[in-house]
């Protein structure tokens, strides 16, 4: 998030970590590029001007993060992450490591959801996405390693893993866009024996009531671990969803 005061020397740069939580970065002079870090923030921020336009987050142990300007094709990345590389020089990255422009295409829909991710092990993660209740949510990724070839040539790929995401509807235990069971694939080196383990949560439902019902819809009541889910499975419910 950049706010663009009338004095550019008060010009701020918000690196935003999460819903609770970001840091301020001032630019350093009225003219410069460079923007500092406020109230003990380390590292600094780099602006450099292009299709799109680039800025450059380096912080005290090397660690390079570069994120996109607002003005990415069809604005569906803005502000968005492109790569970070660290100070040994091993990059990960969004859609493309080598052009911003390309990046954007590559990795990202027209939404400004990531399509298409690669860490420095070259694993590529590939984002699916589908309507639930009239919203867009994540459904899978898998993330996947070359057998032969390259990205860009002949790709002859194998599954490193796979995580699955379900939801609610209106039903018991959540409403509507409520994250309902995370369930992870990990092929081994047994054909047809996945490693297979599920996370499943429920929600507080209806009006709140201090003795009865002591929380408010979309609140988390209730999260079964992996090994919690597992057992439930095998010991109460068979090889299902608890």
């Amino acid at each position: 998030q950049f706010y663009d005061d009338a004095d550019n020397a008060k010009d701020v740069l918000y690196l935003v970590y999460g819903a609770d939580r970001y840091v301020e970065f001032q630019r350093a002079g009225s003219s410069s590029n460079d923007f500092k870090g406020k109230n003990g923030a380390a590292g600094a921020f780099t602006y450099a001007s292009g299709s799109p336009d680039i800025w450059t987050y380096t912080g005290p142990n090397g660690t390079t993060i570069k994120f996109f300007g607002g003005n990415t094709a069809s604005n569906k990345a803005d502000w968005q992450l492109w790569k970070i590389t660290d100070a040994d020089g091993n990059t990960s990255y969004v859609g493309d490591s080598s052009t911003a422009s390309t990046a954007v295409t590559n990795g990202f829909d027209a939404g400004g959801r990531i399509t298409t991710a690669y860490d420095s092990a070259n694993r590529r993660y590939t984002y699916t996405y589908s309507t639930h209740d009239s919203v867009t949510r994540l459904d899978t990724v898998e993330a996947e390693y070359l057998t032969s070839g390259t990205w860009t040539s002949s790709p002859v790929t194998a599954t490193a893993a796979q995580v699955d995401y379900v939801y609610y509807t209106n039903e018991s235990n959540g409403d509507a866009g409520d994250l309902k069971t995370v369930t992870i694939t990990t092929p081994t080196s047994q054909s047809g024996q996945d490693h297979v383990k599920t996370k499943y949560f429920r929600y507080w439902e209806g009006t709140y009531d201090a003795v009865t019902n002591p929380g408010i819809p979309h609140e988390l009541m209730l999260v079964l671990d992996y090994e919690g889910a597992r057992n439930l499975d095998w010991s109460e419910v068979g090889a299902g969803e608890p």
